[in-house]
């Protein structure tokens, strides 16, 4: 629910308290509090990415999609907003000024990434991209000039819970990588390490 939704339901909500008897105020108080209560956690809900989806860099460490504290991120059928966190690294706006990460509505992942301390993460490098699978997982490999490669191919990969129904034009599921025969897969083999 927006901020917009908010105010309209609390406005409603106050013209009906003006119309509660004495009696009923308190109970009419109560019931307000629980809606806007209610409405806030809907509002400040970190992203549509569930819980427990991580990245990993061989240079930086995880990256968290669905952070405890902040914004998180969400994906929509266009692009990628919010933040992600990575303890080395910091918050990673997905939606900076000036560019940000594309979704093609299939999934099919581009654009750049921004990280105060590591600079633009590109999400479709030559040969390579990030995808968003029909389960909703994210698989493929990202890079950042000053990080390397970041995986997607993880034991806690990053998951959303947009469109998971997906169904892609020819039937297949978009390719993450074209890199050189067997690349990827050492890389997504390499990570093998728990996130707790």
């Amino acid at each position: 629910m927006s901020v917009t939704g908010v105010n309209v339901a609390y406005r409603a909500i106050k013209h009906d308290v003006q119309r509660c008897g004495y009696r009923e105020r308190t109970v009419c108080v109560r019931a307000i509090g629980a809606v806007l209560l209610i409405a806030a956690i809907r509002a400040s809900a970190a992203g549509n990415i569930l819980p427990n989806s991580y990245a990993w860099s061989e240079n930086a460490g995880w990256v968290n999609f669905a952070p405890t504290a902040g914004p998180g991120v969400t994906v929509a059928d266009t692009n990628i907003s919010g933040f992600a966190w990575a303890e080395n690294l910091g918050w990673i706006n997905f939606a900076p000024t000036g560019s940000g990460v594309v979704n093609d509505r299939s999934g099919g992942l581009s654009g750049y990434a921004w990280g105060e301390n590591i600079g633009w993460i590109n999400f479709a490098p030559a040969g390579c991209h990030v995808v968003i699978d029909l389960a909703g997982q994210f698989n493929g490999l990202a890079w950042g000039e000053n990080i390397g490669w970041i995986n997607f191919a993880t034991q806690a990969p990053v998951t959303t819970t947009w469109r998971t129904d997906v169904i892609f034009a020819n039937g297949f599921e978009p390719p993450p990588c074209f890199l050189a025969a067997g690349a990827y897969a050492e890389l997504a083999a390499a990570v093998s390490y728990s996130t707790q």
